[in-house]
């Protein structure tokens, strides 16, 4: 089960918060067995080495986690977006958030928009987006996500810029232990090449922007994408055939693309 608001004329972290459903706080709260009387003493034992995450307003139990276990609060999540926000200089309202939950509320997230950081070719606004996702449960890490996201029709642009043997979107991950007030300043610290890394996203989509990608490379693009094997049964052909037909259709009619964009690399990759 799970839930997303658009987080319309929130100016706070805080309203922003209520809004998203997460003016709740995840709590750690002891566990114990129900032993028969013929074991030792009977009755509740406490569990020593393990505890349960709960909503502080249900009382919801989310998990089961260790001793070391540590909790990032919903509270401390959108006072981390805020400071993103501030060093972005983008107010609340202009970021466009979006927010709620997984799973009753055991995930957590938040969508925001850091401003139109690129211009493809001068003329396809993308901006940078960032996702903040969590999990009150042990085994999903505090994570914060960039990603381009074309302004025109919020195309999530997932074009990977490589660095070595790497090829990822920015990411950087929090564990649920340690000294967590301290990786939050990391992750801050980290976010600073953000704007590097939508400066070489620019460059990418520019060089791709200047590729020309007529109705036969793109077929040929397609060839690849959508492969019919020689053996394939006539459903499976089928289906490919249909799926290349689909991307053939939006590469002719698409409204969200100038025409002179269209015909390039850079087009084909956001048609699909």
């Amino acid at each position: 089960m799970g839930s997303a608001y658009a987080l319309d004329g929130a100016t706070s972290a805080d309203e922003a918060r209520v809004l998203a459903g997460l003016d709740w706080e995840p709590i750690h709260r002891p566990l114990y067995v129900d032993l028969p009387d013929d074991i030792g003493e009977g009755g509740l034992v406490p569990v020593a080495r393990e505890r349960a995450v709960v909503r502080s307003d249900s009382g919801e139990m989310f998990g089961v986690v260790g001793r070391e276990h540590k909790i990032l609060s919903n509270a401390e999540m959108f006072s981390f977006a805020d400071t993103l926000l501030t060093e972005a200089d983008v107010d609340w309202l202009n970021a466009e958030p979006v927010g709620g939950a997984l799973g009753g509320g055991s995930q957590p997230f938040l969508a925001l928009q850091l401003g139109e950081d690129v211009q493809v070719a001068g003329q396809d606004a993308v901006n940078c987006a960032v996702l903040l996702s969590n999990g009150h449960v042990g085994n999903t890490a505090f994570t914060v996500t960039v990603t381009p996201l074309r302004v025109q029709c919020s195309n999530v642009v997932r074009a990977a810029i490589r660095a070595g043997k790497k090829s990822a979107l920015f990411s950087f991950t929090i564990q649920h232990s340690g000294d967590l007030q301290s990786k939050v300043r990391q992750a801050q610290e980290a976010l600073a090449v953000t704007s590097a890394y939508m400066r070489e996203f620019g460059n990418l989509a520019d060089r791709m922007a200047a590729i020309d990608f007529d109705r036969d490379a793109f077929d040929d693009f397609l060839t690849s994408l959508v492969p019919i094997a020689d053996d394939a049964g006539d459903r499976a052909k089928a289906t490919a055939e249909n799926q290349r037909a689909a991307f053939r259709r939006n590469w002719r009619d698409t409204l969200t693309l100038d025409p002179d964009l269209r015909s390039t690399a850079w087009g084909a990759l956001n048609v699909v």
